[in-house]
């Protein structure tokens, strides 16, 4: 879990005991009567609390997993991390796992993924669909790309429409293909593909765990805009739990939400909207600003898509950029009460 100390905001009167952001205002006491009316008899307003609902759109991600000698502990770690891996991804969107790579042999590091994820036959067959595909190919740092596209009808086949991909490359050496050819020809394939991330853990530098620095592979992961993890630090831990929480945030709803109807009886005001997070457990509210361009002056911030017409709320760059760090972020609206 990142540190909490990231510049999200939390406040005092945001969290309850419940799970979820307390309702704070008006209970009708003190100068109100008992059923939350004023001395006049008029309704008095309290602010309402609605969860937006998570995301839902499936994913696809793909793994392509070097199998060349020195791959040993990269090809163990997928193995053994891959079921904690889908658990979480599949805990928040319908997941769909395929690995291109070869099963372990005398000769090549393979990779098997054991239950339940995988069909209990390791270390000759983990093949598992339509949650977990395993294309049985030996794969090196230049054939690696030619095998997502000769395979493409295998694993892409059995995606829902609209499924997001996630293409994910692990490998101690570098692809030569760039990444103009290689948007150009994917984007081509499938109209599902526009909105694909290509992911990379690579060498980042000259290091004893690579035999080279993958910076085709990098390239690849800054065009698509896609997480980059050095190999050479060889922590998968970390590599896989901030994969997790890339995918689930590339779904659109962290950075982008759409804001539900106020419940019968609740007035919507956009003058009076507070945006909640809950952020691994940790809750925020962080503070309206008038457009992207008043973002630059604050640490935390949401603003209106289009002020004409406010229903989609979206988050500042910088807060953006955080929330991607974290596993798990749920949201509210709290619908407000206009100044008396």
């Amino acid at each position: 879990m990142p540190p909490t100390s990231v510049g999200l905001d939390t406040g005092d009167d945001v969290t309850s005991t419940s799970g979820g952001p307390a309702d704070t205002g008006d209970t009708g006491t003190g100068d109100g009567t008992a059923d939350g009316s004023d001395s006049t008899g008029s309704s008095a307003c309290e602010p309402t609390t609605v969860e937006i609902p998570a995301s839902t759109a499936p994913v696809g991600v793909v793994f392509l997993v070097d199998n060349t000698i020195g791959m040993a502990e990269e090809a163990t770690e997928v193995s053994l991390r891959m079921n904690a891996f889908y658990n979480l991804l599949s805990a928040e969107l319908e997941s769909h796992i395929t690995v291109i790579s070869t099963y372990p042999d005398e000769d090549l590091e393979g990779v098997c993924i054991v239950p339940p994820l995988g069909n209990g036959g390791c270390p000759a067959s983990d093949n598992n669909p339509p949650d977990l595909i395993h294309i049985d190919l030996a794969v090196t740092p230049l054939n690696a790309i030619s095998h997502l596209f000769v395979t493409y009808d295998q694993w892409a086949g059995v995606l829902p429409p609209g499924a997001r991909r996630h293409i994910v490359a692990i490998s101690d050496g570098d692809t030569g293909v760039a990444y103009g050819d290689f948007n150009e020809s994917f984007l081509m394939i499938d109209e599902d593909n526009a909105n694909y991330r290509f992911h990379v853990s690579v060498a980042m530098s000259n290091c004893e765990e690579a035999e080279a620095v993958g910076n085709n592979f990098l390239a690849l992961a800054s065009g698509s805009g896609g997480y980059a993890h050095d190999l050479c630090s060889q922590n998968y831990e970390t590599f896989f739990q901030t994969l997790v929480g890339r995918i689930i945030g590339d779904t659109g709803d962290r950075c982008r939400w759409e804001v539900p109807p106020p419940p019968e009886g609740v007035a919507f005001d956009p003058d009076n909207i507070e945006l909640l997070l809950d952020v691994d457990g940790i809750m925020t509210a962080p503070p309206h600003v008038d457009s992207v361009e008043a973002c630059v002056g604050v640490s935390t911030g949401w603003y209106w898509e289009n002020p004409a017409s406010p229903n989609v709320m979206l988050a500042c760059p910088e807060t953006c950029e955080l929330l991607q760090d974290f596993q798990l972020v749920q949201s509210w609206v709290r619908f407000g009460c206009p100044p008396e």
